[in-house]
């Protein structure tokens, strides 16, 4: 083992160079640590370029041989540090990951084993690879994953490779066979924590099991105190052992008759989830006027994603050829790469304003000298001095986001709750896909501009916009709906400040109930609320911006009765409609509709008051 006490920066170089030559990447792992990062990659890329070349090359063919799709980060982690996740060594590479080289090899690595590769699944073997070409956007791609059963045991584990090969027979995704695995392991490991024993079949887990797993899923948190799963991602893993039992009970060799997971019924798991928001218009102008109080490079950056609704890895991407001009059309076009789908030649293309080619432009004038110097195509590059040594390094897109959160909280731009508004580069996607829509854009358009691969994602979009003029309405409505649908009893409990204090609290959003269905009006003359669901509460306040959330529970309820029913007649039981469990259902049922008709009803009066 060489230290960097005993050997001098010149001798490590020395070494460095004959291990870059012989192919010696044992050593050459020992060495690289103890040479800052700056002063390895000035070296590497001019006097030992071709050295360093050859031994990338190199590197890249073990990973070819082995049919392991890498990317660029990973590929550079082993070749410079002989790590197997880019992540460990993220902040030494990550302003060399854009190096030609490193696009050239990958790229081969891709043809290469796109055109060899076949699945390798031994059953002997805890270590499978399968790999898919699929289509996107008329894009050709391929993917490999790795199913890894060494956490498994016994039946169980030959169990799953039975299972999985199915799936795979049956030509299901990889990235779904992947996912699958990854949910039977985290249930099995999840298991021996609260039961103390091991999973090694699928005959000892029982309904007492999966009820404790439920729980335990639900009350896991992270060290800041967030949930580790959400409700969703639970879903996902007992809809996996759920298929995963159906379809051991179809086998009948494996003896298994019950289907614990089929007891577990999870509800309106869709409201649990948070979309992120867009920028509000008065920020738009804020930042807009006071943008010129920061560096030109987040100027620039910040106007093409206002404008383009390009996600920030795609603008980071941008090269200096990526302007065209169409005479046809009399308008710019950009050129770009989408960063979901990497591993092709292929651009998208999109006509853009004058702003964003202003801005290009201002950028390249910003950044030719470096890229010169570089022999690098990037706009978004600049020079890294750290510990007083020349590199080459891209932008970091968290010192965009801080620099424009820094002048919003020098500004004190607030939202409505009076928390400063907290920016993130994902806003300005979605602020674009919102402005599209109040043009007049339809989905297919705004998702072929946007680039997104599931015209769902933009559909998505339109409901909550269609959500926020609804909210607009909303806001002028609580006054007339604590009025008009509260028991007097209960208003009378409010004197005018309180009655005052209570709308701005419900504007403000802290009334929220916890499911989401409206606001809660109780007062503190009625003591502690013991209710565990708020449908149907007296003292809940819902208007017009819940409409959409009271009809997917109208529907939900109305498909899990449809289940129910659908249970009842498969367990041969005809007088089912008797039972107390069933009318507790179509209770719930007739409550939704009711809610949905008196504010439908409401919403139609205040608007004829208005006229």
């Amino acid at each position: 083992m060489y230290n960097k006490d005993t050997l001098l920066p010149s001798e490590i170089l020395m070494k460095i160079k004959f291990c870059l030559i012989d192919k010696d990447t044992e050593t050459l792992w020992t060495l690289t640590p103890l040479i800052k990062p700056a002063t390895l990659f000035k070296v590497l890329q001019n006097e030992l370029n071709a050295d360093f070349t050859n031994y990338v090359r190199y590197c890249g063919s073990i990973f070819k041989n082995k049919f392991n799709m890498v990317n660029r980060g990973t590929l550079l982690a082993y070749c410079i540090y002989g790590k197997k996740k880019y992540s460990d060594v993220r902040s030494s590479l990550q302003s060399y990951i854009n190096l030609e080289i490193l696009f050239e090899i990958t790229q081969e690595i891709h043809d290469y084993i796109t055109s060899n590769f076949t699945d390798q699944c031994d059953f002997n073997n805890d270590l499978w690879l399968i790999g898919e070409k699929l289509n996107q956007n008329k894009r050709l791609q391929f993917s490999t994953y790795q199913l890894d059963f060494s956490s498994l045991n016994g039946p169980l584990k030959s169990a799953t490779k039975d299972y999985l090969f199915y799936l795979r027979s049956q030509h299901h995704l990889g990235r779904r066979i992947q996912k699958d695995l990854a949910h039977i392991k985290v249930v099995a490991s999840q298991l021996l924590l609260i039961t103390d024993f091991s999973v090694t079949s699928a005959h000892q887990i029982n309904s007492h099991h999966v009820q404790h797993l439920l729980l335990h899923f639900q009350q896991l948190k992270k060290e800041n105190g967030d949930k580790t799963y959400a409700l969703g991602t639970i879903r996902q893993m007992f809809t996996t052992w759920k298929m995963f039992f159906d379809w051991l009970i179809d086998r009948e060799f494996y003896n298994i008759t019950n289907n614990p997971f089929r007891k577990i019924t999870f509800h309106n798991v869709a409201n649990h989830s948070k979309s992120t928001e867009h920028i509000p218009e008065n920020v738009i102008e804020f930042l807009k006027e006071k943008m010129h109080e920061l560096p030109p490079y987040t100027q620039n950056i910040w106007t093409i994603l206002i404008n383009t609704g390009m996600r920030i890895s795609e603008a980071m991407g941008l090269k200096e050829d990526c302007l065209e001009f169409n005479s046809e059309y009399e308008s710019y076009i950009l050129e770009y790469t989408p960063s979901k789908d990497t591993s092709n030649k292929d651009k998208h293309r999109i006509p853009i304003p004058n702003a964003v080619v202003q801005a290009i432009n201002n950028q390249k004038q910003l950044s030719r000298k470096i890229r010169l110097e570089s022999k690098s195509s990037l706009l978004f590059i600049k020079k890294n001095t750290t510990g007083g040594h020349y590199g080459i390094t891209s932008l970091r897109t968290q010192t965009i986001s801080d620099q424009i959160n820094n002048l919003l909280k020098k500004y004190n731009i607030t939202k409505l709750d009076g928390e400063i508004f907290k920016y993130r580069q994902h806003m300005c996607r979605k602020t674009k896909i919102m402005e599209m829509l109040e043009q007049g854009f339809n989905i297919r358009e705004i998702a072929d501009y946007i680039n997104h691969s599931d015209e769902d994602t933009t559909q998505k979009y339109y409901s909550e916009m269609n959500l926020e003029k609804i909210a607009q309405l909303d806001a002028l409505m609580f006054e007339k709906i604590f009025e008009q649908t509260l028991d007097r009893e209960i208003q009378q409990q409010y004197n005018l400040q309180e009655k005052e204090a209570l709308f701005k609290e419900i504007k403000l959003g802290t009334r929220e109930t916890p499911e989401g269905h409206g606001h809660c009006v109780k007062h503190v003359s009625f003591g502690p609320c013991h209710k565990k669901k708020c449908v149907g509460c007296r003292l809940l306040i819902t208007g017009p911006q819940k409409l959409p959330m009271w009809y997917k529970l109208y529907n939900e309820q109305k498909e899990y009765i449809k289940q129910l029913e659908s249970e009842f007649q498969n367990n041969k039981i005809e007088n089912f409609k008797e039972h107390r469990s069933y009318q507790s259902e179509i209770n719930l049922l007739n409550l939704y509709w009711d809610t949905i008709k008196k504010v439908e009803s409401l919403a139609l009066q205040i608007n004829n008051d208005k006229k």
